[in-house]
């Protein structure tokens, strides 16, 4: 949880992808050092 707490203040969100842990999902507008980006679609394209 430490780890999702020191991305809480510089991001827009944050949450893991499961319970107990999993991946870290990030929110944010702008790259995230050491991160792969992931795209959502929402509606049809």
């Amino acid at each position: 949880m430490e780890l999702a707490t020191a991305y809480q203040h510089q991001y827009l969100g944050t949450a893991y992808s499961g319970p107990g842990g999993g991946y870290l999902i990030v929110v944010s507008e702008e790259p995230v050092p050491g991160s792969f980006h992931v795209n959502i679609r929402t509606g049809d394209a």
